[in-house]
């Protein structure tokens, strides 16, 4: 198969095609796809190509110029995340050193327009162009890619040089050698321009988001950026103080504090510019945002607030980044939003949570294996044990730390374990059972391991808590007891198993 002579057919396809056309993107895509998946050697040819024209980019013609930008948003956009291209750093590497120093010299040019296009994201520049090169260095590289760390660099004269909007580069940012700092610097480059882009907010949510994870490094740096930040700038004025309270910080949370009216204004000039550039979902998207700020406007702004103060109660590293904001602007009048969420996020801390923990049960199980059968049977079956929990409503409350059901859901939960634990069953509800059952995965799972462990799968190897001899101790607990289901599930202890019977409790086996 002649590697080169396909190529140079694709190539010539996307020369014919408009900017980012879907259809020839996803024909190129689909025969590079079928290509690799038996020799991945092949995309040494497509790096090689655009490093080579990228090193003689300013003697190219327009029409060249624009030719390689179209080639470029396809390559970009042959990403490993569709299951299309396997991740392959060494491949990339190879041409790390021509394409870095080619970005290099690009970003002293002035910006120009290369290309047509109506997108809000991908404009046509220079800077544009340069910015997808960033993407592709983040979509084709695995995480621990040197790649990612050579290319960093140049994050900072990028976005100080040309007006990008592509937030592939605040993922790259972590990978900057003096990561904080660079932050930091980009951070008041957008705070001294009053320049929200996309960027920017990109950052910001980043850092002080709902769906900011504990492990990203932005997110559990903000107190450290913040720190720096206010270490680069001394002299803030009124506007750069409102600016990052207003649209870094408020507008992360959702929380916008001007009047209805104010708003609305906002968004029909929103909307008109969407329209003159026939951006129809996003006209559909803030007509509807239109619509709900007209029809509960009270009732959105305290949703808002009411989010961003557990948030902050939630999660260490956004309220240290605004006690950080907060002191640097003492005596400033545009904190007092800040105090009032901190404030406000004290508050949720110590107000009575729905799900508290019992610190000292009357009732203790010896086996906890044994303990989740009966919260199974009384909180899930006969809903008579309550508050019925919820992993979820159970995260939103907890205040001591980040839950992410989300990430921590293929493991046992500990505070949930812990609140499962220390529950207290009333004696006069343990009479009421009568069986017990439980579901090992196969039929959907159990109510109660679905919250102890969301993501429990007996498919990857996931099993239920062994049921050890300790539970022969809980039997006197259940003074009713006539039947149990499943128990071989649990690996039982033989004298468990032989205790049972002698007191004549039934034990059926599950027909699988």
């Amino acid at each position: 198969m002649n590697y080169q002579s396909i190529l140079a057919q694709n190539i010539e396809l996307i020369k014919q095609a408009a900017p980012d056309h879907k259809s020839t993107k996803d024909k190129v895509h689909r025969e590079w796809a079928s290509i690799i998946r038996n020799d991945i050697s092949f995309m040494a040819l497509p790096y090689q190509y655009l490093a080579v024209n990228l090193e003689n980019f300013e003697k190219q013609s327009a029409s060249e110029q624009s030719n390689l930008y179209k080639y470029l948003l396809v390559l970009a956009s042959f990403s490993p995340q569709y299951n299309l291209l396997p991740k392959n750093d060494h491949m990339l590497s190879q041409y790390n050193e021509p394409i870095c120093k080619s970005i290099e010299g690009l970003l002293d040019v002035g910006d120009f327009q290369i290309s047509e296009s109506n997108k809000i994201i991908h404009t046509g520049t220079l800077g544009d162009f340069i910015s997808i090169i960033f993407e592709l260095y983040y979509r084709h590289t695995s995480s621990e890619s040197i790649c990612r760390g050579k290319i960093a660099p140049y994050i900072l004269p990028l976005c100080k040089n040309f007006n990008t909007n592509n937030t592939y580069l605040a993922h790259l940012l972590p990978y900057h050698p003096e990561a904080i700092y660079t932050t930091a610097q980009l951070l008041l480059h957008y705070i001294e321009q009053k320049n929200d882009s996309v960027l920017f907010q990109s950052i910001c949510y980043d850092m002080l988001g709902e769906y900011a994870k504990r492990e990203d490094f932005i997110h559990k740096n903000a107190p450290k950026i913040f720190a720096e930040l206010f270490k680069l700038k001394q002299d803030w004025s009124s506007e750069d103080i409102s600016f990052l309270i207003d649209k870094g910080i408020l507008a992360t949370f959702g929380i916008n504090l001007a009047s209805k009216e104010v708003q609305l204004e906002a968004l029909t000039e929103r909307i008109a510019i969407l329209k003159a550039k026939e951006l129809h979902q996003g006209v559909k998207h803030y007509k509807e945002q239109k619509q709900k700020i007209e029809a509960n406007y009270e009732g959105i702004q305290q949703k808002k607030w009411n989010g961003a103060v557990r948030s902050i109660a939630v999660k260490k590293p956004i309220a240290k980044a605004l006690e950080v904001a907060s002191k640097a602007f003492a005596q400033q009048q545009q904190t007092s939003a800040l105090t009032a969420l901190l404030n406000d996020s004290i508050e949720f801390k110590n107000k009575p949570k729905r799900y508290s923990f019992d610190k000292n049960p009357k009732v203790v199980f010896k086996d906890f294996a044994f303990k989740l059968w009966v919260i199974e049977e009384l909180m899930y079956k006969q809903e008579l044990l309550k508050p019925k929990f919820d992993v979820r409503e159970f995260a939103k409350e907890y205040d001591k730390r980040q839950i992410d059901v989300e990430h921590d859901g293929y493991n046992i939960i500990p505070e949930v374990q812990k609140y499962f634990k220390q529950l207290d069953i009333p004696l006069e509800l343990l009479a009421q059972v009568k069986e017990l059952g439980i579901d090992d995965g196969i039929f959907g799972g159990s109510d109660v391991y679905n919250q102890l462990w969301p993501f429990y799968d007996p498919g990857c190897g996931d099993e239920l808590l062994p049921i050890s001899n300790k539970a022969v101790d809980d039997l006197t607990l259940l003074p009713n007891l006539k039947k149990i289901t499943g128990l071989e599930l649990a690996n039982p202890g033989k004298k468990l198993v032989k205790t049972l019977k002698e007191k004549g409790i039934e034990l059926e086996e599950v027909d699988k």
